[in-house]
């Protein structure tokens, strides 16, 4: 490794490669901002979004629920009914209905 990797342990990773600035562009992640997104409406709207999705496969059981935790919102998708319960145990069907989308 060069010089020009002196003090940037990103760049310094061994590859040559890696240590080359093709266009001097520095990327730093807004925290603040990222924290703001992972818990606004519109994020608890793009997973619910998912979830409806998903519950259009499955049919009558399932359920979905929501809530905002401390990082970011929450969405998740559950066999509601005994029969629901007993059809995702054999066939993982809610795993396979949020796959496919």
């Amino acid at each position: 490794m060069g010089p020009e990797c002196e003090g940037d342990p990103i760049q310094c990773n061994g590859s040559d490669r890696a240590n080359r600035h093709m266009s001097g562009f520095k990327f730093e992640l807004n925290e603040d901002g990222v924290r703001e997104l992972m818990k606004s409406p519109e994020m608890m709207s793009t997973c619910q979004g998912y979830a409806d999705k998903a519950l259009s496969q499955l049919g009558n059981g399932y359920i979905s629920t929501q809530h905002t935790g401390v990082n970011r919102v929450n969405v998740s998708v559950a066999a509601e009914t005994y029969k629901a319960k007993i059809d995702n145990s054999k066939d993982n069907t809610i795993l396979k209905a949020v796959l496919s989308q």
